[in-house]
């Protein structure tokens, strides 16, 4: 049974704020909840219907995943993402952004509170998808989301279609703006790690160089490591692989282990 720790996450915009202002219900209270999804179109002059301050069907609650939960529960609490990552490739020339400007990063958590899961594609699941955005909480753990292509968002075992996704990457295509990436080099990014588990990576390498991180293993589940969607034999504690021409994307969940087992 697999219990995934990855999260889909995504960052900035000022809906840390709107959260904490907005007095969101809790789910399981339904008075007035569902007459104001009903008349948010009339009384709201430019809100959608909403459920705790996300689009219905926003990808932050779609999947039900602990890393996303974790990340809206933050922002509800005022506890703003420490950083966002984010990404969009076009054609390979683009740069890997880091943003720690406050207002930014609720602008990103807000754009992608605001992206909507349609249904399953009848595409499949790509191992190297070429954009992301990545929430980094407080306590060092990670929560993010990879798209195939716009519209189009990758999971592990396939790809669903989402809708209201290009604010978000007109948003990520400003912010990586006229930055510049060093000669030769290709950045390893942390999409996913809602436990912070990784404790070493480097930044940066070049490609074809042999990249060593480090993970802390829990002892009752086992880690899985991914490298742009291929999964990272371990060497105890230790993950190795050799650098791509492109971006490496870190994904890290824990899966329960299967049949019995000692103390």
């Amino acid at each position: 049974m697999k219990k995934h720790v990855v999260a889909a996450t995504l960052c900035t915009l000022g809906l840390c704020t709107a959260l904490a202002g907005c007095g969101a219900q809790p789910s399981g209270s339904t008075s007035g909840t569902a007459s104001a999804s009903s008349t948010s179109s009339t009384s709201s002059s430019s809100q959608p219907s909403t459920v705790d301050g996300l689009a219905q069907n926003s990808i932050l609650r779609f999947f039900e995943d602990d890393g996303s939960r974790r990340l809206v529960q933050d922002m509800k609490a005022g506890k703003t993402p420490t950083s966002c990552t984010v990404l969009y490739d076009e054609g390979g020339k683009q740069p890997v952004t880091i943003v720690t400007n406050e207002d930014d990063i609720k602008k990103l958590y807000e754009l992608v509170g605001n992206i909507t899961v349609a249904n399953m594609s009848d595409q499949t699941s790509t191992t190297s998808p070429s954009h992301f955005v990545s929430f980094k909480r407080q306590d060092g753990s990670t929560v993010g989301f990879r798209f195939q292509d716009k519209g189009n968002l990758a999971r592990p075992d396939s790809v669903y279609v989402v809708d209201g996704d290009e604010p978000l990457w007109e948003k990520v295509r400003e912010l990586q703006g006229n930055a510049k990436g060093a000669g030769g080099t290709r950045d390893i990014v942390v999409v996913s790690d809602a436990d912070g588990l990784v404790t070493d990576c480097p930044a940066s390498a070049t490609a074809g160089e042999t990249v060593r991180l480090t993970v802390n293993q829990p002892l009752d589940v086992q880690t899985v490591v991914r490298v742009n969607g291929e999964e990272v034999a371990s060497q105890g504690a230790a993950y190795e692989f050799a650098m791509p021409d492109r971006t490496a994307q870190i994904e890290v969940f824990t899966e329960e282990y299967s049949g019995g087992g000692g103390s």
